[in-house]
């Protein structure tokens, strides 16, 4: 259903709005002409996706013997990504579902993690020396902190995908609830979030790798393709001076399978080259749509 919702609001997402946003320009009012049937369509699986939450804000897979009460963060920011494509949409997202995603994402946060700091340079800030990038925006951070699969203690692993995927989501979230000018999101809770991305930051540049994914044997086009939404959601360019896309796009393009058989596929394991091919170019094509100024007030 995410994947889905996603997908008709890109097809239908006019070019001069995506050229606003790209320019971090406000955008006042979002037109999709849909044709009818596909706007009920759309609406009837936005209202599906939302209520079929496990806990607002919190998705996993359908209850069984072994995963009731199990939410996780593949679901969830999947359907964060899909709730954002709603409200483009039209669909009016419900305050609680935005607060509960950032309950998630506070959940399932590591719960320790060592003072530090980490180096974030946005579009726009300028880099006089690249000698000295890594040092330019440095904060420090309350903890460095990845992000865990999913609520059950015995999940308790950490890395790359999850983190980005946490950090796109708590972007989305925030931004949601500025747009509805939610009094729930003060001070306290807004400070709260930043700290959660900027740890999330951390994280990945104390585990900095892009020839594979960071602390995980697998899923390395998926890791890319998150680290994708959560730089240009955040409108990172750098992290501890590192180009992310840069540094990935090199990666890509030494990894593409240019011969015959495969005409142009990413797969290194010898299976369907569906998924990694089309991760590579959403990642290559900076597929995610930014978020812009956020508009306040329903």
């Amino acid at each position: 259903l995410a994947v889905s919702l996603m997908a008709i609001d890109r097809a239908w997402t006019p070019r001069a709005e995506l050229d606003l946003l790209s320019r971090g320009k406000p955008i006042t009012k979002r037109v999709r002409n849909l044709p009818p049937k596909r706007m009920a369509w759309a609406r009837r699986a936005a209202t599906k996706l939302e209520r079929n939450a496990s806990s607002p804000g919190s998705w996993g897979y359908p209850p069984g013997a072994r995963s009731l009460l199990r939410f996780d963060t593949s679901n969830t920011q999947y359907a964060t990504l899909g709730m954002r494509a709603a409200t483009h949409l039209g669909y009016e997202v419900r305050e609680q579902t935005w607060l509960g995603v950032v309950r998630y994402f506070g959940v399932v946060m590591e719960r320790k993690g060592p003072k530090g700091e980490v180096s974030l340079v946005r579009e726009g800030q300028a880099v006089p020396d690249e000698a000295e990038a890594h040092r330019l925006y440095l904060r420090s951070v309350p903890k460095v902190a990845g992000f865990r699969y999913s609520t059950l203690e015995s999940h308790n692993h950490v890395d790359g995908a999850l983190t980005c995927g946490a950090i796109a989501s708590l972007l989305i979230a925030r931004y949601e609830l500025q747009a509805l000018g939610s009094r729930k999101l003060n001070a306290k809770v807004e400070r709260e979030i930043d700290e959660m991305i900027a740890s999330g930051w951390a994280w990945l540049q104390q585990n900095w790798r892009l020839d594979r994914h960071p602390q995980h044997r697998t899923w390395y086009w998926y890791f890319l393709y998150s680290l994708e939404r959560a730089g240009v959601l955040d409108r990172v360019k750098r992290v501890g001076g590192c180009d992310w896309y840069f540094e990935g796009a090199m990666q890509l393009l030494a990894r593409q399978d240019v011969s015959e058989k495969k005409q142009g596929a990413w797969n290194d394991k010898g299976g369907d080259a569906t998924p990694p091919t089309c991760f590579g170019l959403l990642f290559l094509k900076r597929g995610t749509s930014p978020l812009g100024p956020a508009i306040t007030g329903k």
